[in-house]
């Protein structure tokens, strides 16, 4: 075992000693004394190893210091032994301070984006507890979630994913009859503020099931089929959640007028992306991904900010739309 579970092991003994009002010890003029002996006597019948004079007073020391995240009221009493001063503390009942109260709440305001996931009742809870009147909520903002639909059947793909066992689903898939699917479940995977689980179907066939368009699972007995390392790999290489059906990698360049481009710098569209040039008037990125939809929808949503220079398809492609949107102008 590591030296810092002994360690611990070794405050627990200490606590649970010092605790104790009604212990006698032979030496001491009163109960609740503990000598440092005695405590090494527990410690060697609680975790099997008798620890020395020396490595006891330098665990009371650490206890008192708060460098263990507390300060024990541990007081030597005339050399008869030690006890703790407060009779009420515990190394397990201690208060949170009014910063780390704060903190701690301000910590959990931040988890309101999460609001109908399965923890968050419980996060809530804690929440309104903790401090029901933090103002915080008066300054942070959120975007609002909307209608929260699927997020029941999380608990389950975790279990799923987590204990290797296949499911049964049925999913509807927009504008689509709903399907049966026996699916072997690889990982949940967030992106535009929707949740998908990866994994393959009974034909081996790669699918993202949206949470919200997931009318029911089943988990199975059987064992679910390991996802090949490559899915991983292609899902490094997109921007979102579509494996594109060709798999290839494309260097994708783009310009960006010099106004904007901070944007691009702070929130970069994939992880690959660098500058390639920047002048006066734009700066021009290049990135290495697979073109999909979320792709071109991300380049295509800041408008005339943006300019694809290569790929020659890509640009086709994003001309093509263009001029579809021109003609529901007409």
């Amino acid at each position: 075992m590591p030296k810092n579970y002994y360690a611990f092991m070794r405050y627990q003994v200490i606590d649970n000693c010092l605790r104790n009002r009604y212990h006698i010890s032979p030496n001491a003029g009163e109960s609740g004394i503990w000598t440092l002996d005695e405590i090494a006597e527990q410690c060697l019948e609680a975790i099997g190893k008798l620890p020395s004079t020396r490595t006891l007073k330098q665990d009371i020391q650490r206890m008192r210091c708060g460098e263990l995240g507390f300060e024990a009221p541990i007081e030597n009493c005339y050399g008869e032994g030690y006890r703790y001063s407060d009779t009420n503390f515990s190394i397990y009942t201690m208060p949170i301070t009014e910063s780390e109260r704060k903190q701690l709440a301000n910590s959990l305001q931040i988890l309101k984006k999460f609001r109908g996931m399965p923890f968050y009742s419980e996060v809530f809870r804690i929440l309104q507890k903790l401090d029901p009147g933090n103002p915080l909520h008066e300054f942070i903002h959120f975007e609002p979630v909307g209608i929260v639909i699927g997020y029941e059947f999380f608990e389950v793909v975790l279990k799923a994913l987590e204990d290797n066992k296949q499911m049964k689903i049925r999913y509807k898939p927009y504008n689509e009859e709903a399907m049966e699917l026996l699916f072997n479940g690889g990982f949940i995977k967030e992106y535009n503020r929707r949740w998908y689980i990866i994994g393959l179907d009974q034909d081996e066939q790669l699918w993202n099931l949206a949470f919200d368009r997931i009318e029911s699972i089943e988990l199975l007995s059987t064992s679910s089929q390991q996802l090949p390392e490559t899915i991983y790999e292609k899902h490094k290489q997109i921007v979102g959640v579509t494996v594109p059906q060709n798999g290839k990698v494309n260097k994708i360049r783009f310009r960006v007028q010099k106004d904007i481009s901070p944007y691009f710098n702070t929130k970069p569209l994939h992880h690959s992306q660098i500058i390639k040039q920047e002048t006066e008037d734009y700066i021009v990125f290049e990135l290495e991904a697979m073109v999909n939809i979320e792709l071109i929808s991300k380049l295509m949503a800041f408008g005339e900010a943006i300019k694809v220079e290569r790929p020659a398809f890509l640009v086709n492609a994003i001309k093509h739309k263009l001029e579809e949107c021109l003609l529901g102008y007409n």
